[in-house]
């Protein structure tokens, strides 16, 4: 799928992954800079369970932009890149991730999965089977079903979904279907 990476840790624990996070989690980080992405990682990691990969390329990104400005318009202009920064920031809540029908880029939201047999199918299709097939590509059919069925299980309607609810378990010799 992607570039994997081969990371051997101080205690020469061998870890092949494309997965920033578990990269991050072996090494030392010291920079101030680094360090601050390190814990912008970890949170996307705690807060959403994925997208760290984006997060880091993205602020990385932001970073490499910032220093581009600084050189263009020297050191004593960092005030007025700040504020551009804040300008961007807060067209981006305002308008781009505002509601479709004031013109915004989001297109429509889902009801709770609790709430109806059809509101679960829904997050089946538009959610889980997109992001299970950019990590388990082949299998998403099932395995949406067993996340939803998992949802179901331990949603009631109104309640937000704690991961430490569901638990999955790997058996030796066992594959998806036998799930």
């Amino acid at each position: 799928q992607g570039r994997n990476k081969l990371v051997v840790n101080h205690l020469e624990k061998i870890i092949v992954t494309s997965d920033c996070a578990s990269i991050l989690k072996e090494i030392e980080v010291e920079h101030p800079a680094a360090k601050l992405l390190e814990l912008a990682v970890q949170q996307q990691e705690t807060e959403c369970g994925d997208g760290t990969n984006l997060a880091l390329m993205f602020a990385g990104e932001l970073l490499t932009r910032t220093l581009d400005l600084m050189k263009t318009m020297g050191w004593r202009h960092k005030t007025d890149i700040l504020e551009g920064y804040h300008l961007a920031s807060t067209k981006l809540l305002d308008e781009l991730l505002a509601d479709s029908s004031s013109g915004g880029c989001v297109v429509g939201t889902l009801k709770h999965p609790a709430s109806s047999p059809e509101a679960l199918k829904e997050l089946q299709e538009k959610v889980l089977k997109p992001v299970l097939g950019s990590k388990q590509y082949g299998t998403e059919d099932v395995l949406s079903d067993l996340v939803g069925q998992a949802c179901q299980i331990v949603l009631k309607e109104g309640s937000m979904l704690q991961p430490e609810s569901i638990r999955t378990v790997k058996i030796l010799g066992g594959s998806v279907s036998q799930s």
